[in-house]
């Protein structure tokens, strides 16, 4: 490689070098993982919810599916992986703030995966993750989920009144608009 191919590669996105070499199977679902999270650029907070939301897929993957991420090239990975992934995570029912809370959390661990599988299928790593066909799959045996309002007491409610309406009129209220 000449120096000039060598600039070019060193700057290009970790998952294009690698997509760029011929490959047979590609690269274990672990290495890509790896590439991944070396070419995401997220907010630290939102990289560590990421990892550990596919973490959490990984673990899904060698304990459910018989999959070793370790050594399964990523080529191996189907739409299937992830809906049974997403099935486990969701609660049946959302009506405690529990319920709510391990429904955020799932969004968030799903969405990390959905990413993760976006990044395959962009570098050409697996074309079966394809985003639209797993955002269908997904949205279809997911609940409809609006978080609860506030659990606010009526004679709050009354005060809460009370004190905007004795506030004072105000000349132009068309310019608070």
């Amino acid at each position: 490689m000449s120096a000039d191919q060598n600039d070019v590669a060193a700057s290009k996105p970790q998952g294009a070098q690698l997509a760029s070499l011929p490959q047979e199977d590609g690269p274990t679902i672990a290495a890509a993982v790896d590439l991944f999270f070396g070419d995401l650029r997220l907010a630290p907070r939102s990289k560590k919810t990421y990892w550990h939301g596919i973490a959490k897929f990984l673990r899904h993957l060698s304990q459910h599916e018989g999959i070793d991420p370790e050594s399964a090239p990523v080529s191996i990975l189907r739409p299937d992986h992830v809906t049974s992934f997403a099935a486990i995570l969701v609660p049946p029912d959302i009506r405690t703030p529990e319920e709510v809370s391990q429904m955020r959390t799932a969004q968030n661990n799903i969405s990390a995966v959905r990413k993760f599988c976006s990044y395959l299928s962009s570098y050409d790593l697996n074309d079966d993750l394809a985003g639209d066909r797993i955002k269908t799959r997904i949205s279809a045996m997911m609940p409809r989920f609006t978080a609860p309002p506030p659990d606010v007491k009526l004679t709050d409610l009354d005060q809460i009144v009370a004190f905007v309406t004795g506030l004072p009129h105000e000349e132009k209220p068309h310019l608070e608009l």
